[in-house]
């Protein structure tokens, strides 16, 4: 999922070191880190200064050397597809100008280097820091790269495993910010000045939802976590981390250990397992992708999902998204829901039967009993 990947591919560089004011408070910054998290750093983090214009080439090829242009594309597809973004969004661009317009630093899990961005306010520079040294600990510890690994085909997962460390770098920040109250007024107004930025309406509301989604609720699920089992429990997410967001939107979930999502498998999307050999791509959305595409309520009896992907005669792609919930009429009540959705925003009466949204979508439904198909069909 590339809104993840974001946060775990760093870019690399070639360029030389810039030693400047802005890294003179790397090493403070990676010992107040240390101290705040409970976790002794085992080694220096090296300091850089770039532009954003440097952060945004670099990320560019780094995105094109790591994921296959076919692997966005369909990503893209099936949140077309499903709802999430708008029929004719540009989703990679989109996403690279909100990420490259609210960065101030980042931590690069392959070189091993913490990145500040020149142009970030002073007001931020300490807090910055603090947040992703918090990262260089975790990867020092935990292996973040494998923790956050692009290729996963379970975007929902990989989200939860986002919002564990983000969350847990959060937690450290706004620690960090509490000990200085002198200071605090002007960091949490920086913070959501950056939230609240320009740049923040240009993507669609459901994509806003989602990048932010790793940091706010991310927090709350650590928050959740330490109040009830302390810091030593938080070293314990990261070895056996939570496998769905529903886990993080409802921490005792997670604590209790007792929820296991059922998502489908792809024999029983595709009604067979030698059609498998067919599927272009696969993905799971969950119950927080499924909570901004329609509420939260809708999406509380959430309990797996897949989507596959399938090429389809005359140019055109099958998109088929299988919904499973803890009980029928919550069952009932997504798909209720759903197609109240896409009547709104297609103003097109949806049934059962192939109904066309557009001049290349169209798009059938199917409850058995705890479960929901949605079937699209995108092209000519």
């Amino acid at each position: 999922m590339l809104i993840v990947a974001l946060m775990a591919v760093r870019v690399e560089s070639a360029l030389p070191e810039m030693e400047n004011s802005l890294c003179a408070i790397a090493e403070s910054a990676l010992k107040e880190a240390s101290r705040l998290r409970g976790l002794p750093a085992r080694s220096s983090v090296p300091c850089l200064v770039r532009s954003k214009a440097q952060v945004e080439a670099f990320l560019r090829e780094t995105i094109a050397k790591k994921f296959p242009p076919q692997k966005l594309e369909r990503e893209q597809l099936v949140l077309r597809a499903v709802g999430l973004v708008p029929d004719e969004y540009d989703y990679v661009n989109g996403i690279i100008g909100a990420y490259v317009s609210q960065i101030g630093g980042y931590y690069d899990p392959d070189q091993k280097y913490f990145v500040m961005v020149d142009s970030i306010p002073a007001s931020l520079q300490r807090v910055v820091a603090v947040h992703e040294l918090t990262h260089a600990l975790q990867d020092q510890y935990f292996g973040l790269n494998h923790f956050l690994d692009p290729n996963s085909e379970n975007g929902d997962e990989l989200m939860a495993h986002a919002a564990v460390s983000e969350g847990d770098a959060n937690f450290v920040m706004r620690e960090a910010i509490r000990e200085q109250p002198e200071r605090s007024t002007k960091e949490v107004g920086a913070i959501e000045d950056i939230k609240n930025s320009a740049a923040m309406p240009l993507i669609p509301d459901e994509l806003q939802e989602i990048l932010l989604f790793p940091y706010e609720e991310g927090q709350r699920f650590v928050e959740a976590v330490s109040k009830t089992k302390g810091k030593v429990e938080r070293d314990e997410i990261f070895r056996q981390p939570p496998r769905s967001t529903r886990e993080i939107l409802h921490p005792e979930e997670y604590l209790s250990r007792e929820f296991r999502a059922e998502n489908p498998r792809i024999g029983e999307l595709l009604e067979g397992k030698s059609a498998a050999s067919g599927v272009l791509y696969t993905d799971t959305l969950g119950e927080f992708g499924i909570s901004v595409l329609l509420s939260p309520k809708v999406a509380n009896g959430w309990r797996g999902d897949l989507v596959v992907v399938v090429a389809a005669p005359e140019n055109r792609t099958r998109v088929i998204w299988q919904t499973r919930w803890d009980s029928e009429s919550e069952a009932q009540e997504f798909l209720d829901a759903y197609v109240a959705m896409l009547k709104n925003r297609y103003h097109s009466v949806t049934s059962s039967e192939w109904t066309d949204l557009s001049s290349t979508k169209r798009v059938s439904f199917r409850r058995n009993g705890r479960d929901v198909r949605v079937e699209f069909q995108i092209g000519p």
